[in-house]
């Protein structure tokens, strides 16, 4: 894919190399375009030469011209590189991105939220949100953010690289002696932009009161840049200097600095005062450092310091308490101690960049899976929309009922497209002498030389499901065994498959009342089954799909609430018994209905997995995409981009939405089903 990571400012591109290297890893072209108001030394210094640099024009304030000129003009460069995904981040920015990019069509919009305001304009202008702290996570879910809440993607921060950010005894007084620090002073340091809103103001009370007590130093690490709204700090520093010359001799102004890490090995303390965040990477990267904190209970900065526990929380904008903190902990020798390595330890199991990237990445390899590589009619892109508006009961179907049948098809390759010779298992004859009006999801296992083939049926005069069974020996000649599972409630889906001694079977069963998953096992293969027990429940699970690989078992299942097949789910267990957990890349696909729903079992062809699914974004049953997977654990999955019509629409013959595929020797055998 081509993304286009998008802000207003320069130094943001820090904190987003990680991503950067970890997209590019992944196989997708990666643009970052900003307004480099320092003419690009800034993103150049941090992205280095490997990625396209783009100028674009915005504004960090609220003007006429940033709603007006500022949005056509990004529309007409959207238009111009034509991105598949563009990432916003910021708050002016990323609100003139995601108007200009709905109006230049960008495929997929996701939006970096560092503010719980902008409910409306990430709902309709955002296809996924990001937020950077939990409680903006459960705000945005809660509030109604996007309209999905599992299109709203939570991630601790942004990483924070903790071998460059680690404590170094040994550079601590080489870096003093560099600032012309004696080693038996206090150095208190602040990272950020030189901005009222980051406390700085507050700050320098707190620091003119600690030299009350004994010397100390101040080292003032960031600038604030010219297209910096506020630019009034640096006028009332030397306000406050003038007023305070003691202060104003141990106030080390370093602007922006590279070396950060060696700047926080000095210090004792580290302060971090602001009025807001959403994740302060300032204050992860103190503690991911070694050195004890105190900033302000807001959001973000209370879940860094895990509540107070890894360091000093004191109110916003509250002077006075600010210093009464900073006094206290200079003071107290063992609390400092004690907190540098609490902080430590809390971004190291919490907010090391791997900790970050995970989320963000299951969310790329989500867009990139759910990106369809054909063209929808227009009827077939209002379907999803009319499935979830129009109830149910009022649609009605658009056609009359087709008429399914069960055919075997030899191969020599099970990508190939079905096709035209199929043998038939059943004769519309025999299926009306039976009284079947329709079979479907044929799902075969081979026992002592018999092919035991397992199917939906469902009789005349009934409305659900069961599962029937037919056998042979030779793939031509099949005899009928009638039903061998039925419940209060349809059946169908029946895959069959053998796990050690015992034959198995994981049904579609969600009709049961209650949304579940079961597991069903032969006592007496292949005409009597119980249930084991329920493996999933509370979800609309469709069509689940158990795959064995490399010792542990996955199942594949959808899940879309009102039938839209639309979302496909991953589940992963140590025993096809359980426990099933969801995976963390959830949800695999979403808002696609060509390639969500399962189409029969996983199969492996040439030592790669391939991931069979409906083609329902035109009516349900309309073909099978084979889908690669590229990369399949217990904490990432991933899809190659390309796809394999396996079942034409509409192709000759009829088409259909399901296939059971074995190898045979001399090739692979098929069981299908199929209409017209």
């Amino acid at each position: 894919m081509r993304i286009c990571q998008l802000s207003s400012v320069e130094s943001a591109f820090a904190f987003l190399v990680p991503l950067f290297h970890a997209l590019d890893a992944d196989g997708h072209e990666v643009v970052a375009a900003s307004i480099m108001d320092r003419d690009g030394d800034t993103l150049r210094h941090h992205l280095g030469s490997s990625y396209a640099l783009h100028r674009i024009r915005v504004s960090r304030r609220i003007t006429g011209r940033a709603f007006s000129t500022e949005i056509l003009a990004l529309v007409r460069y959207l238009r111009r590189e034509r991105f598949d995904v563009v990432h916003l981040h910021g708050p002016l920015a990323s609100i003139q991105g995601r108007i200009a990019a709905r109006i230049a069509r960008v495929p997929c919009v996701v939006n970096h939220v560092h503010t719980t305001a902008e409910r409306l304009l990430n709902r309709y202008f955002a296809d996924y949100v990001v937020t950077v702290n939990s409680e903006d996570l459960d705000f945005a879910r809660r509030t109604g953010f996007a309209r999905d809440p599992d299109r709203v993607v939570g991630t601790p921060g942004v990483g924070v690289d903790t071998a460059r950010f680690a404590p170094d005894p040994e550079r601590r007084a080489a870096v003093r002696r560099e600032l012309g620090i004696p080693a038996d002073e206090f150095v208190v340091v602040f990272v950020g932009r030189l901005v009222t809103e980051k406390g700085v103001l507050e700050l320098l009370t707190a620091f003119s009161d600690l030299l009350a007590d004994r010397p100390a130093w101040l080292l003032l690490v960031g600038d604030a840049a010219p297209s910096e709204r506020d630019q009034s700090v640096r006028a009332r520093l030397e306000q406050e200097h003038r007023r305070d010359p003691a202060a104003a001799a141990r106030t080390l102004r370093l602007g922006l600095r590279t070396d950060v890490p060696d700047l926080l090995t000095a210090a004792d303390l580290a302060v971090q005062p602001s009025y807001r965040e959403g994740m302060p990477v300032a204050v992860l990267e103190a503690m991911s450092a070694g050195v004890p904190l105190v900033a302000t209970d807001i959001r973000g900065s209370r879940e860094a310091l895990d509540g107070g526990r890894a360091g000093v929380l004191v109110p916003p904008r509250d002077a006075p308490k600010l210093s009464a903190a900073v006094r206290a902990l200079a003071a107290d020798d063992r609390e400092r101690t004690r907190l540098a390595a609490a902080g430590r330890a809390r971004v190291e199991d919490h907010f090391a960049i791997p900790h970050a990237l995970a989320p963000l990445m299951s969310l790329y390899r989500r867009i990139e899976a759910s990106t369809p590589r054909h063209r929808f009619s227009l009827r077939a892109r209002l379907r999803p929309l009319v499935r979830r508006v129009v109830p149910t009961a009022l649609r009605g179907p658009a056609t009359g009922t087709p008429r399914w049948r069960l055919a075997v098809e030899h191969t020599a390759d099970p990508l190939s497209p079905v096709g035209p010779v199929r043998r038939p298992v059943f004769s519309d004859d025999e299926l009306a002498r039976l009284g079947i009006t329709m079979v479907a999801d044929p799902f075969a296992i081979q026992r002592d030389g018999i092919w035991h083939l397992f199917f939906e049926q469902v009789r005349h005069g009934q409305g659900r499901g069961e599962i029937g069974l037919a056998t042979s020996d030779d793939l031509v000649d099949w005899r009928y065994h009638g039903v061998v599972l039925r419940e209060d409630f349809h059946l169908s889906y029946p895959q069959v498959l053998a796990d050690g001694d015992e034959i198995l079977m994981v049904p579609e069963s969600c009709a049961d009342g209650n949304g579940t998953v079961r597991l069903y096992r032969a006592v007496d293969f292949p005409h009597t089954w119980e249930l084991d027990r329920v493996l999933l429940r509370g979800r609309p699970f469709k069509d689940s799909t158990v795959l064995r690989h490399e010792g542990l078992y996955y199942l594949f299942t959808e899940i879309s609430e009102r039938h839209t097949h639309d979302r496909l789910d991953l589940f992963v267990a140590p025993s096809i018994r359980g426990p099933w957990e969801p995976h963390p890349s959830n949800p695999i696909v979403l808002d696609d209905a060509s390639i969500s729903r399962p189409a029969g079992r996983v199969i492996e062809v040439g030592g790669r997995l391939v991931r069979l699914a409906q083609a329902c974004h035109r009516s349900y049953g309309d073909g099978v995409w084979g889908r690669p997977i590229r990369t399949l654990t217990s904490e990432e999955y991933r899809e190659t981009p390309e796809e394999v019509r396996l079942y034409p629409s509409q192709g000759v013959g009829g088409t259909g939405h399901h296939i059971d595929s074995h190898r045979v020797p001399g090739g692979w055998v098929r069981f299908v089903d199929t209409h017209e």
